[in-house]
């Protein structure tokens, strides 16, 4: 082999070899998503899509961060909300709550009662004064 064909040869074998592979590309619509669907996926699948979610529902606020403080708890939270309603979409105001906030911005199930809002129960105001008040 003469000196210039053989280095040819070895750049090519090496190119080919260095092509990515062909993969059958796989597309997930999110928005047709729901809570069932997320459970139902793998523990791996799972946590990818709930950084998904975070990084999505961040970029909607306008947020240019990413709380990662929030993402261990992040996964376990969207599957507590979703295995109570998986009928709920993935992209919606009642998980943006949950992603964004936590679960204490979950929304409640069909048919509970909603909590009473902060100060509901304190007792009422005083009842005004029998006398009128003195104009000064």
């Amino acid at each position: 082999m003469t000196g210039w064909k053989r280095p040819a040869l070895v750049l090519g074998a090496w190119l080919a070899a260095a092509q990515p592979s062909v993969a059958v590309a796989q597309v997930a619509d999110l928005s047709r998503g729901t809570c069932a669907d997320f459970v139902a996926l793998s523990a791996q699948e799972r946590s990818q899509v709930a950084l998904w979610l975070h990084g999505f529902y961040s970029g909607a606020a306008l947020r240019a961060q990413i709380d990662r403080s929030r993402l261990p708890d992040l996964e376990p939270s969207l599957v507590e909300v979703c295995e109570k309603q998986p009928s709920l979409p993935l992209i919606g105001a009642e998980l943006r709550g949950v992603v964004l906030i936590g679960r204490e911005a979950a929304p409640p199930p069909p048919g509970a009662q909603p909590a009473p809002p902060p100060g509901a129960n304190a007792p009422a105001s005083p009842p005004p004064p029998d006398r009128p008040t003195p104009v000064r």
